[in-house]
């Protein structure tokens, strides 16, 4: 339990470091991975939505 804990916290934080100011949408990422249901992310353009989404499949992928 302890190591996918571990686990889960070097993700969050290598999110957070990419995406600066971004702690909220981080977070709610990996609920939504966590409890395996869809979210949807609305924002104005510009706002790295689509390039967080990707950057954590690439991470959970890898795991």
């Amino acid at each position: 339990m302890t190591n996918n804990f571990s686990k889960l916290e070097q993700i969050k934080n290598t999110l957070n470091a990419k995406f600066f100011e971004r702690e909220n949408e981080v977070e709610a990422i990996l609920i939504d991975k966590l409890s395996r249901q869809h979210m949807l992310m609305i924002g104005p353009a510009g706002t790295e939505r689509s390039a967080l989404s990707v950057e954590c499949a690439k991470i959970v992928q890898g795991t």
